[in-house]
């Protein structure tokens, strides 16, 4: 699984041509997929800039430039011939593009569905950067040099749960801590204890929030200088009903996992915003390193700040 799962979430994607570098990011992910799942590799590899720079949760290293990018993407297309992807979330913030897809298909006869989330930089037209994490169910991590379609490198097939457990209860344990993390968040007109803190959260750990948002950029630690969220949606989420975020875990891996939640809050004239946020969270040692989020519509919600502003 740890092959082709690792290629998978890479390969999905693509267009019919090299497309003008006029093309928005949006655009050229939405061209990758389609390329992927019209299994059209010199599309996809058109699609990614020279020395474009790419990670999976099953890779054991990073891979760089276009000619690792057409090894990874040929060798999943020839184990897998009826790839297909279906893409459910798709969120664009600038030059940062993330995508949540399902990628489906028989491998050795047997019928598999692998959930993925797939982020993305694209600058001038060509991807840049290219992260992918997906459960790989257990599964030692795959060097280019062997993708190829062998047994023990198959994909879990639907329904299968032979999974190990110590590697299950590393990637079970990041979400928890995740959800931990969310309900302290929730719970945040109560003053959180220094030493749940520190169960949680390393002492370092960054945030980068949209840059066009107040509160926009990457900081560090829990206690940063200048305009932060909670300074922002505080007074504008009075009740636990605005405080509520619904996480829901998407994906999740040993050392990463993407959660999608709800951006809430009430103006004092009534107005209300209910929209979708998308996470992607790093985790060192159990405890949250990195946290990035792409809001589904920015727009909006820098439209309910600037009308809560002028009341």
């Amino acid at each position: 699984m740890a092959l082709i799962t690792t290629a998978i979430y890479l390969a999905l994607g693509g267009a019919a041509a090299p497309p003008p570098r006029s093309l928005s990011p949006k655009a050229v992910i939405e061209a990758k997929f389609a390329a992927v799942n019209r299994h059209a590799v010199a599309d996809i590899v058109e699609l990614y800039a020279p020395d474009a720079r790419l990670t999976s949760s099953g890779f054991c290293t990073p891979r760089q430039g276009r000619a690792d990018v057409q090894r990874t993407y040929q060798d999943l297309i020839d184990a897998v011939p009826d790839l297909a992807a279906q893409v459910t979330v798709h969120v664009v913030e600038g030059n940062r593009v993330a995508v949540s897809f399902t990628a489906r298909g028989h491998l050795q006869g047997k019928s598999f569905a692998v959930r993925i989330a797939n982020f993305f930089t694209v600058r001038d037209g060509l991807i840049e950067s290219d992260d992918g994490v997906y459960d790989t169910g257990g599964r030692p991590c795959v060097a280019l040099a062997s993708v190829s379609p062998t047994p023990a490198t198959s994909f879990t097939t639907v329904g299968e749960t032979k999974e190990p457990e110590r590697v299950m209860s590393s990637k079970e344990k990041n979400a928890e801590v995740m959800l931990k993390v969310f309900s302290a968040i929730e719970q945040r007109d109560q003053p959180l204890d220094p030493q749940r803190a520190l169960d949680l959260f390393q002492p370092d750990v960054e945030f980068s929030w949209p840059l066009s948002l107040p509160y926009g950029g990457i900081s560090h630690g829990l206690r940063p200088e200048g305009p932060t969220w909670r300074g922002t949606w505080d007074a504008l989420q009075p009740t636990e009903a605005e405080r509520r975020l619904d996480p829901r875990v998407v994906a999740a891996s040993e050392e990463e996992v993407v959660v999608l939640w709800r951006q809430r809050g009430i103006s004092p004239a009534g107005d209300r915003i209910d929209t979708p946020v998308l996470g992607l969270y790093r985790l060192r040692e159990g405890k949250l390193a990195r946290a990035q989020m792409f809001y589904f519509d920015t727009p909006a919600v820098l439209g309910f700040l600037a009308r809560v502003k002028g009341q």
